[in-house]
C-alpha cells in the first residue's frame, strides 16, 4: 500500500471511528491484532537502522546485510542514520493513528494529531531530503501537501471554521483524493520508466565493456615440415566473457 493510500485510510478510520470499541468489539479485535502486527514490524525496522548506522563502510558484514535488506535502504542516502528511519516515522504514525482510532478521542482532535503526523514528515523530507532522487523527494513533500489539505478540509469544517455544505466538502475531498491518486500512478509510471531506461543504459555499457575487452592478439605457430621448423603468424581474437 502506497503512503498516500495509508494517509487516506488513517483519515477515513479516525473520521468515521472505524475500531471505536464502544461500538464494536470485534472491531477492537481486529485494531488490536493489526497495531501488535505494526507494532512489531516498526521495532523489526528501527532495529535493522540502528544495525545499518553500526556497520562500518569497509567492514565485510556491509556486503552481507545488504543483500537480505538494501532494498529497504538503496531508495535513500549513506550519510547517516537520520537517512534511514522514514520508514520507522511511517510505521510509528500508523501506529499512533491506529491508537487514535481505538480511543473515544473526538474527531476533531484525532484529526489535529494526525496533521501533527503530516506535517512532520514534510518538515522531515524537505529538511534532511534523504532520497536520492529527486523524483522521489517532490514525489513524498507533494503526497504529504495534499494529505494535509484534507486534514485541513475536514478539520476546518468539524470546527465550523469554515461554512461547506456537506456535498462541497465530499467534492473537495474527493478532488484532493483524485489528485493524489493521480501523482501516485504517474509516480509509478515514472519510476518503471525509469528503472528501464537504467537496464537499457546497463546493458549498452556492458556491451561496451565486452567490445573493448574483444582484441586481436598475434600468435605465431610453429610447425616441424620437411626436416625444419616453419612459422605463421596468426591472429586470433579472444573474448572476455563478463
Amino acid at each position: 500500500m502506497s503512503y498516500f493510500e495509508v494517509g487516506m485510510a488513517s483519515i477515513i478510520a479516525i473520521k468515521f471511528c472505524i475500531y471505536n470499541i464502544l461500538e464494536q468489539k470485534i472491531n477492537f479485535e481486529v485494531s488490536f491484532v493489526l497495531l501488535v502486527t505494526e507494532f512489531f514490524i516498526a521495532m523489526i525496522i528501527i532495529g535493522l537502522v540502528y544495525k545499518r548506522n553500526n556497520i562500518e563502510p569497509e567492514d565485510s558484514e556491509l556486503d552481507e546485510f545488504l543483500l537480505k535488506y538494501g532494498t529497504l535502504f538503496e531508495e535513500f542516502y549513506n550519510r547517516g542514520i537520520s537517512d534511514w528511519i522514514y520508514y520507522p516515522m511511517l510505521i510509528l504514525r500508523k501506529i499512533s493513528l491506529m491508537v487514535l482510532s481505538t480511543t473515544s478521542i473526538p474527531g476533531n482532535i484525532a484529526i489535529f494529531i494526525s496533521g501533527i503526523f503530516s506535517f512532520a514528515n514534510l518538515i522531515y523530507s524537505w529538511y534532511v531530503r534523504p532520497y536520492k532522487s529527486k523524483i522521489s523527494l517532490i514525489y513524498n513533500i507533494a503526497i504529504e501537501i495534499i494529505i494535509l489539505s484534507v486534514h485541513a478540509v475536514v478539520f476546518a469544517t468539524h470546527n465550523n471554521l469554515v461554512r461547506f455544505s456537506k456535498h462541497s466538502l465530499a467534492l473537495a475531498c474527493i478532488w484532493i483524493i483524485f489528485a493524489g491518486w493521480m501523482l501516485n500512478s504517474l509516480y509509478s509510471i515514472l519510476s518503471i520508466l525509469l528503472r528501464i531506461k537504467e537496464y537499457i543504459y546497463n546493458r549498452k555499457v556492458r556491451v561496451g565493456i565486452e567490445a573493448a575487452d574483444t582484441s586481436p592478439v598475434n600468435l605465431v605457430v610453429s610447425s616441424y615440415r620437411n626436416n625444419k621448423f616453419s612459422e605463421t603468424s596468426q591472429d586470433i581474437i579472444f573474448s572476455k566473457r563478463l
